[in-house]
């Protein structure tokens, strides 16, 4: 089975008002734990996002956002939406009917925090834009996986972090809140959880 491990990078908390300047994305074969293929856009921020970002900088707040480079390779979210749409495309490997009877394709999701957050995140702007993502809209959140592992486990993290989850696990993340490089990290955290279920 695929599945899509994906993580954005926004200039807020706010679904309803803040903004995706960043989508990176993995597709894993889940039994394997191979990396198929990669996705990354950067998304060109409003002036209110540029505000928002300069502003969680100044606070302390470390982001991947550099005004050169994504003023070189960032696109209108319209654009990186319908990109990332097309990717997620080539790998549906699930059948599911719809309310007409008309049958359609989606392919499992998977991310950090993704049920709560990076999920509604994008699921809101694919909305705005107009643009059908064709992902199950029950994806795997690996921070509850994590919790569960960890507490089966008897073992207390620090926090719940993806860079300490990362650490305890022994998991390489050498550019954290780099969109891309969390998915990496979290599909390796979540392919190692998979593996311990399958051998208990």
């Amino acid at each position: 089975m695929n599945v899509v491990i994906f993580d954005i990078e926004t200039t807020g908390v706010d679904v309803s008002k803040d903004e995706i300047i960043q989508i990176g994305a993995i597709c894993m074969d889940s039994i394997t734990g191979k990396e198929i293929s990669s996705f990354e856009v950067k998304i060109l921020p409003t002036e209110k996002g540029i505000a928002s970002l300069n502003s969680m900088k100044s606070s302390g707040f470390t982001n991947c956002y550099d005004p050169e480079i994504w003023g070189l390779e960032g696109v209108h979210k319209a654009m990186a939406l319908q990109r990332f749409a097309g990717w997620v495309g080539r790998f549906t490997d699930q059948k599911r009917i719809a309310k007409s009877g008309k049958s359609y394709y989606v392919v499992q999701g998977c991310g950090y925090n993704a049920a709560k957050f990076d999920h509604p995140f994008i699921l809101n702007v694919c909305r705005f834009v107009n643009i059908f993502l064709p992902m199950d809209m029950r994806v795997w959140d690996t921070m509850q996986f994590a919790m569960l592992y960890f507490a089966v486990c008897n073992i207390e993290p620090e926090d719940y972090k993806l860079e300490t989850i990362a650490k305890n696990m022994k998991i390489e993340l050498l550019h954290a809140h780099d969109a891309l490089e969390d998915a990496r990290a979290t599909a390796k955290i979540t392919f190692s959880i998979l593996n311990s279920l399958r051998k208990s």
